[in-house]
């Protein structure tokens, strides 16, 4: 209930901005900013133990590289409940926002894939799983926030 009501505020103070296409706002929970935006989709999915060394991007360098162990796979929805949740604060057109797949494979160390490229193709498979079952559940928009280039 807490969850649906953080989104109902920030659903209402866009549409009060004016704003056409209304976003999920981010509310992933933790006590970090960018520790919800990355762990929030290695929780997800399997393959990746929480422990490692400090990430080596800047912006994260306070946040612990999880290892990739063994191969990735999507075990829960990443974004289908703030998809609902914004759903049912609005009618206007409703976008979901993901961090890159880039970021989630250059933050994670792996002992699994001998290639990033292996890695990206596996987060890559995930994605598309959940990006299915968004737009199964009326999804309008879809935005990768991938900011992190070999």
């Amino acid at each position: 209930e807490a969850f649906e009501d953080a989104v109902l505020a920030i659903v209402h103070d866009q549409e009060a901005a004016g704003l056409d296409i209304i976003s999920d706002g981010k509310v992933y929970g933790g006590d970090s900013p960018y520790a919800s935006i990355i762990y929030h989709y290695y929780e997800r999915m399997s393959g990746f133990k929480p422990s490692g060394t400090n990430i080596g991007l800047p912006i994260y360098s306070t946040l612990y590289s999880p290892i990739v162990d063994s191969e990735v796979r999507r075990e829960h929805p990443f974004h289908l409940a703030t998809l609902r949740a914004t759903k049912k604060a609005t009618n206007k057109p409703v976008k979901v926002s993901y961090v890159g797949i880039r970021v989630l494979a250059a933050a994670a160390t792996s002992k699994f894939y001998d290639e990033d490229r292996e890695l990206g193709m596996a987060i890559a498979k995930a994605f598309k799983e959940d990006f299915q079952e968004l737009e199964q559940n009326g999804c309008d928009i879809i935005q990768l926030d991938e900011f992190v280039w070999p």
